[in-house]
């Protein structure tokens, strides 16, 4: 079976996690390490994530690593091996 090419807006608000049993997208899972976690601001839309649902991410580790940086970093991978990303570099090469 051949994969479909997802949106980018599609993409990031997946639901792919169910944390406290509250379901989070890929969105809410950058928004909380940006804003909790990383020391950064990121906001893509005004609707906040659950603060205290996606809070418990700090609970767990794999590897003395929080959970939500595996998770992000699975979305780095996801996106590198996309289509998009690899027609998108091509093109930058071809114009620079």
């Amino acid at each position: 079976m051949e994969e479909a090419p997802t949106p980018l807006y599609t993409y990031l608000f997946q639901k792919t996690a169910i944390v406290e049993g509250v379901p989070a997208s890929r969105n809410d899972i950058v928004q909380f390490v940006a804003n909790k976690l990383g020391g950064a601001h990121y906001d893509i839309v005004h609707q906040k994530p659950s603060d205290k649902a996606l809070d418990a991410i700090r609970k767990f580790e794999v590897m003395n690593r929080k959970a939500a940086m595996h998770e992000l970093l699975s979305y780095g991978q996801q996106l590198e091996r996309s289509e998009s990303a690899h027609e998108l570099l091509q093109s930058i090469d071809e114009k620079g």
